[in-house]
């Protein structure tokens, strides 16, 4: 007896649709490793376990420090890191995506820079209960499932930033604070920076926070913002950059309009234009944050859960002021870690 057409018909679509979904399933995999922009995979002759690390990069913690950290901590721990890096533009489209995809290849840890957002607060506590843990960057997010997060502590910006300003005016003046604008202030970040320097303001009769502005990322902005400053606001004699890109526009501008000596800058980062304009006193000081530790951390936390149960919630990295009291010797220490 002949088998009737519409059987075979559908065997072959059914065979089909199978092959479908296996193939969509092996693209869903390979995807984690073809579609990122960018990927540092940290090889070890013992490999234990496989973290997904998705960072914004455009983030300048993320820098040759932080990830020296990363790769130093990976090693040490038999830990393979697959990083994948996405635009800021970008970030809130495709972070979720990317979780997703970890999720689907049942990684063992993953790291990624958070911001108060519903979505990847959902994605943390998703993956939580997958047995799969959490560490976040960038946003603390204690609420949320997540197992520990690393990264800078704005109000201990804050609070460095203000004593450094109140010692170099006296105690006067007005500041504007250039926040690089991301998805972090809707969560109270940029008031966190605030209560900081407010703190030590507090102490002196005439020393406030007169202008926040948020600038976006690149150095034009910045450049748009202080020409704001010296046109409309001449109260302030007094700017906190909170990125390393916002300081050189700002410090840009400055020089341009002979303008350098009526303000105290303080900046963010050790790019090298930015300490050799503190050697040269136009920009006062800037903060440095110790990048390569938050790296450590990030791993260290995945690790001490697996193997105990237990990891720290919160690490903090060091924060520094670097002016011209100690650029000779910060300068001197990046040296010797250059040549280590």
């Amino acid at each position: 007896m002949k088998t009737p057409k519409y059987i075979m018909i559908l065997t072959i679509l059914s065979g089909l649709l199978l092959i479908g979904s296996l193939g969509i399933g092996l693209y869903t995999a390979n995807d984690i490793k073809n579609r990122s922009e960018s990927m540092n995979q940290i090889n070890n002759e013992d490999i234990k376990y496989h973290i997904m690390m998705i960072l914004n990069e455009d983030d300048e913690t993320y820098s040759e420090s932080f990830y020296a950290g990363v790769e130093t901590a990976a090693s040490t721990n038999h830990i393979s890191v697959e990083t994948i890096l996405i635009g800021e533009d970008e970030y809130l489209k495709e972070v979720v995506d990317r979780m997703d995809m970890a999720m689907y290849a049942r990684v063992d840890g993953i790291i990624v820079h958070a911001y108060n957002n519903q979505d990847i607060i959902d994605k943390i506590n998703q993956a939580s209960e997958m047995n799969i843990p959490v560490i976040t960057l960038n946003e603390n997010l204690g609420e949320t499932k997540r197992i520990s997060f690393a990264g800078n502590n704005r109000y201990s910006i804050g609070l460095n930033v203000g004593k450094t300003i109140a010692d170099i005016t006296s105690g006067r003046g007005r500041i504007a604070v250039i926040n690089r604008l991301d998805y972090s202030f809707s969560s109270g970040a940029e008031s966190l920076l605030s209560l900081g320097m407010n703190e030590v303001f507090d102490n002196y009769s005439d020393l406030k926070i007169g202008l926040i502005r948020q600038t976006e990322q690149g150095v034009l902005s910045a450049e748009t913002i202080a020409t704001e400053i010296l046109d409309d606001y001449p109260e302030i004699d007094g700017i906190y950059c909170s990125d390393s890109k916002s300081t050189l526009g700002i410090v840009q501008v400055l020089i341009d309009r002979n303008r350098v000596n009526d303000f105290t800058v303080i900046g963010f980062g050790d790019d090298d234009e930015i300490l050799q304009y503190i050697r040269s006193g136009v920009i006062k000081g800037t903060i440095v944050t110790d990048n390569e530790a938050v790296g450590i951390a990030s791993i260290v936390a995945f690790h001490d859960y697996v193997e105990t149960g237990i990891a720290k919630s919160d690490f903090l990295p060091s924060i520094m002021m670097i002016d011209q009291s100690n650029l000779d010797a910060y300068i001197r220490e990046l040296e010797v870690d250059d040549e280590n």
